[in-house]
């Protein structure tokens, strides 16, 4: 279980779905960044030149530098969890989130003061604005590393729909190799001989009137099943959830038997097996007539068994 679990979280893919929120921060930092260390209010900046011209070109840094760490951390997650990689992550995020920003920050600063005939060397950005352009590039790691925690914890650790396993259809005894134990024979005792069944062979298999019984492809009727001491349960657990699926209480039904399906009513489906279980429909006794009824909590995964 813990192996499974760490495989799951490994692959795990985090949306960040933040691009409002990183323009947001972009703005914010810009007009810190402007405003910082100035003794003029806000109303006062707002409409002069130097405010607009240094407002703009911070936004510009600050949306690259939000951006590098967003890409950064989107890259980090894909290659090395918290979860898995706690320490050399917490390496690699300091490196590639927070050192390299910083320097093409200061960079970045350095060339749109050039461009005035400005020696950023000459100036106090160094003592004054840089450690304010440190604490906010800490602030969006510890922002982004948040909005990991919290996402992680929020999202549902699925496997992948492509990938229908085991705990999508049943539950299978596991052995002490981890290899799922399923049957390729199955033994059935009828009262004139023991038979073993070979589990590519089992059409349908179903309950009725206490009884489980077990179809075959070469029985051309639905009497000449085989009944079993193994109950619906024992069964789903034996057999290989890709070939095989309990549609309801009273019904596992193989993959090669389904031969097409139909909305039943809105949250429920009608199969069509071959072989059908009675030819003729109105033959259908009473305790047959909804065996092929896909349960409405079983809908969702069997369209997805279905779907290969």
């Amino acid at each position: 279980m813990e192996d499974r679990a760490e495989r799951v979280h490994h692959h795990l893919q985090i949306a960040y779905n933040d691009y409002p929120i990183r323009i947001f921060l972009a703005l914010i930092a810009s007009h810190i960044m402007v405003m910082y260390n100035e003794t003029d209010t806000f109303f006062e900046a707002l409409f002069t030149m130097s405010y607009f011209r240094g407002f703009v070109a911070s936004f510009v840094i600050a949306s690259i530098i939000i951006w590098y760490v967003y890409r950064t951390t989107v890259s980090l997650d894909k290659r090395y969890s918290w979860h898995r990689h706690t320490l050399l992550r917490l390496i690699l995020q300091t490196g590639r989130g927070l050192a390299l920003p910083a320097i093409l920050a200061f960079l970045l600063v350095a060339i749109f003061l050039r461009m005035y005939g400005i020696n950023i060397l000459e100036t106090e950005y160094l003592r004054q604005d840089y450690p304010l352009v440190l604490l906010m590039l800490l602030s969006i790691n510890l922002y982004y590393f948040g909005l990991y925690c919290f996402l992680v914890l929020k999202k549902p650790t699925v496997p992948d729909q492509k990938i229908l396993t085991a705990e999508d259809n049943v539950a299978t005894p596991i052995k002490a190799n981890n290899e799922p134990a399923h049957k390729e024979t199955i033994i059935v005792t009828t009262p004139r001989e023991t038979v073993p069944v070979n589990t590519d062979d089992i059409v349908y298999i179903y309950r009725v009137n206490e009884g489980v019984f077990i179809r075959l492809k070469n029985m051309k009727d639905i009497n000449e099943s085989y009944q079993t001491n193994y109950s619906l349960k024992d069964l789903e657990g034996l057999l290989d959830p890709s070939k095989f699926f309990r549609i309801n209480r009273q019904m596992i039904v193989s993959f090669q038997s389904v031969s097409a399906f139909r909305p039943e009513s809105a949250k429920t489906l009608l199969l069509t097996l071959n072989p059908e279980m009675f030819p003729v429909k109105k033959d259908t006794p009473a305790e047959y007539q909804r065996l092929t009824i896909v349960s409405e909590n079983r809908t969702p995964r069997f369209k997805l068994w279905m779907d290969r």
